[in-house]
């Protein structure tokens, strides 16, 4: 009986051991997905060094639930990739898993074994693993050849994560651009996108339906020059890779140390952030966001008009400029912005050119804003060429040279300007004689207040105060 029983109890403790093993198997969090091993609902992959994890959830008061990736060990859980946007599964749904299918594909499979979101990758791969790296890229690897076939990196949701790419509009297939949720229960994507223009040298924008509503004016080499935030070392947390015949550029967004995250993260309302994790207290802050004041958002002022924050009315019209619509201006509706004056010089007729009272076009200086919008720029021109150049051609409104850019100039309408209270750039703006401050000035319209003029729009040397 002694014998009988110790052989029951040795009996119960390999059963044990063998239950033990089992669930270390599946509770100890491993960072890579293989076929014969999916991920249920209760189940995650958690990356090496325990930053990254990924699983289902369902957002806040959401019914639905999706599969995505967010930091691990976070106190306000902020999700940072999501795969099904526009596949969600039932909330009630208990037996939906995520699958490496008998393709080599990754595969969302809902109770009723229906694919409701799948990476296609095409071709017939049999051989595959999914990881979850250490930079939060969840990855389709080929075991034969080694090679990468899928990664979640090229295709980012609201979140730019260090090493993904921010690629140019309308050169990406729909990749590398980045989509606003369509609410923060909703990662469906919503009305806002980030990415940069096709244009030479390249500006970052915030699109709401394919209209800008914001940007950050052209990158010189370090930093892009319509953010003034940034200073000359900015380059070091965010690198441009200028774009060739077969794609447009991309910003990178670098990993400074493993322990303090800067990210890129785009809300719901279009806002556009910098967001920075603390890995010694496991939480995250936000170090920068536009739009931050109504100056801000694109062409506020309209073409022709500057946007100061700091005066009331915030929008004046250029010196030479006069509102449009002058009663809709005095209403505080400033956007179809203002028009020319005087003629310029080289617009006037022969009649005109005959009597002889007609004087040759200036320039003069807007000092510290945000260069507009619509630009060419000729990088093997100096200063002086790049006046000429301006002064030759009529259709010219005005010029700038920046350092890293060099030769800029604008033929189209000047749109989208803001008076920066530091750092910026200066504008030579070309004006009629009359207009420039080399006679005498002449009288402003009735209609155009002296408040509508701020006192930090500059003409050549000399401030124009309020009269």
């Amino acid at each position: 009986m002694g014998i009988g029983r110790a052989i029951e109890e040795n009996r119960i403790c390999i059963t044990c051991l063998y239950v033990l093993i089992i669930s270390l198997r599946y509770c100890t969090a491993t960072d890579t997905l293989l076929k014969d091993s999916p991920i249920s609902l209760t189940q995650t992959l958690v990356s090496s060094n325990q930053v990254y994890e990924l699983g289902f959830f369902n957002p806040g008061n959401s019914t639905n639930r999706y599969l995505g990736i967010w930091f691990k060990n976070v106190t306000a859980k902020k999700i940072i990739w999501v795969a099904n946007r526009e596949n969600p599964l039932s909330v009630s749904d208990n037996r939906s898993i995520l699958t490496i299918a008998n393709d080599g594909n990754l595969r969302i499979l809902d109770g009723d074994q229906k694919t409701l979101w799948s990476t296609n990758v095409r071709g017939q791969f049999n051989e595959t693993i999914a990881q979850l790296t250490d930079m939060g890229n969840f990855c389709i690897n080929d075991t034969a050849s080694g090679s990468i076939l899928w990664e979640s990196f090229d295709y980012p949701g609201n979140s730019l994560l260090p090493g993904m790419k921010l690629g140019t509009k309308g050169n990406t297939q729909g990749k590398h651009l980045l989509s606003s949720w369509k609410s923060e229960d909703d990662p469906t994507p919503g009305d806002f996108v980030v990415g940069l223009s096709a244009e030479q040298p390249p500006q970052v924008f915030v699109w709401r339906n394919s209209k800008p509503t914001w940007r950050g004016g052209p990158w010189d080499g370090g930093k892009f020059i319509g953010i003034p935030e940034q200073d000359a070392g900015y380059s070091e947390l965010v690198t441009l890779i200028p774009g060739n015949s077969q794609e447009g550029a991309y910003l990178l967004v670098n990993l400074l140390n493993s322990f303090d995250i800067n990210w890129c993260y785009l809300q719901p309302d279009g806002v556009f952030q910098m967001k920075s994790r603390y890995r010694d207290n496991d939480t995250w802050g936000t170090s920068w966001e536009v739009p931050l004041n109504p100056c801000d958002v694109y062409g506020a002022c309209g073409a022709f008009a500057i946007c100061t924050y700091t005066t009331s009315p915030i929008c004046a019209c250029l010196r030479g400029f006069v509102p449009q619509m002058k009663d809709e201006w005095a209403n505080g509706n400033w956007t179809r912005g203002c028009v020319r004056r005087d003629e310029l010089f080289c617009e006037k007729n022969e009649t005109s050119l005959a009597s002889g009272n007609t004087k040759p076009d200036q320039f003069h200086v807007l000092r510290g804003i945000k260069l507009p919008d619509h630009y060419q720029y000729f990088p093997y021109m100096d200063t002086d060429e790049c006046q000429q150049w301006c002064m030759d051609n009529c259709s010219c409104k005005a010029y700038a040279y920046v350092q890293g850019i060099y030769c800029m100039v604008w033929t189209e309408e000047l749109m989208d300007i803001e008076q920066f209270s530091y750092g910026g750039q200066n504008l030579s703006l070309r004006l009629s004689y009359v207009d420039s401050g080399k006679c005498k000035l002449t009288p402003l319209s009735s209609n155009l207040s002296s408040s509508h003029i701020p006192d930090n729009v500059l003409f050549g040397s000399k401030i124009l105060t309020q009269i």
